[in-house]
């Protein structure tokens, strides 16, 4: 049973007599011809063109050389952005500085200069920081080991009650 719409295709098909498919196939003879199939699968060769290939590979290297200067300038913005944020002295608290703008109006404006962090300060909270995560890591380890040591005894013990109770099914069996 075929659906509507596709009872309704299969019969223009036929009424129209189109090639479906197969267009090689006879409909008069209901034969395949040789001529019909070898013209259906003969195969187009493309040209080479020269041009094309060197066309291509300049093209490709000119979008290389772009990601490469591109990743060049992004690297230079980042390392500028972060040598910003350091400061060479390494005063324990350094005093802010204040600027202060007079405009023609007579209103005065006090900025304060962000504060700037030392590298030698940075380095110390980055060494801080590596020591608390290399403890923690080393208490989780030995957590780990600790416990691996009772899950293989409880994983032994659930092999040998296993073993056990089949080998009490046999028993029972055989009797």
């Amino acid at each position: 049973m075929l659906p509507k719409g596709c009872a309704l295709f299969v019969i223009l098909i036929l009424a129209t007599d189109l090639p479906f498919g197969n267009s090689y196939f006879s409909s008069s003879t209901g034969q395949l011809t040789q001529q019909q199939f070898e013209s259906e699968h003969t195969r187009v060769k493309r040209g080479f063109n020269l041009w094309d290939f060197f066309e291509t590979i300049f093209n490709m290297g000119r979008i290389v050389k772009e990601q490469y200067n591109d990743t060049v300038v992004t690297l230079n913005q980042v390392y500028d952005i972060v040598a910003d944020g350091f400061t060479d002295v390494s005063t324990k608290n350094p005093p802010p500085a204040m600027n202060t703008t007079v405009s023609p109006d007579g209103s005065t404006t006090t900025t304060t200069e962000r504060y700037r962090i030392s590298r030698y300060e940075f380095g110390r909270i980055l060494g801080r920081n590596y020591r608390g995560l290399k403890r923690l890591l080393d208490i989780e380890y030995n957590d780990a080991l600790n416990q691996s040591k009772y899950n293989i005894r409880d994983y032994q013990d659930e092999v040998k009650n296993a073993i056990a109770n089949y080998a009490e099914f046999e028993k029972d069996s055989r009797t």
